[in-house]
């Protein structure tokens, strides 16, 4: 699958939107975003971003999404911003 960087960072967008601030970490965001293209994935047979995800021990990691928010928002991603995080 080929990482679509456009689809990806809606997605991240979409979920932030959808959440509320107190209830979205970056643990949290990462798990949404590999359930989401899995998901996909079995429905559609293919993934809605392509992302590449890492097994840590507290679960999935995107290779893509430090690289897609903002520095200020990568600590806090979602619950520093009531919208959407900033972008590059």
């Amino acid at each position: 699958m080929c990482f679509n960087a456009q689809k990806f960072e809606r997605l991240v967008h979409y979920i932030c939107w959808k959440t509320e601030p107190r209830d979205l970490g970056a643990v949290k965001l990462n798990k949404v975003l590999w359930f989401s293209d899995t998901f996909a994935y079995t429905i559609f047979a293919k993934p809605i971003s392509g992302e590449t995800y890492v097994k840590q021990q507290r679960g999935p990691v995107s290779k893509h999404l430090l690289g897609t928010l903002e520095p200020g928002a990568r600590q806090l991603c979602c619950r520093t911003h009531r919208g959407l995080p900033r972008l590059r």
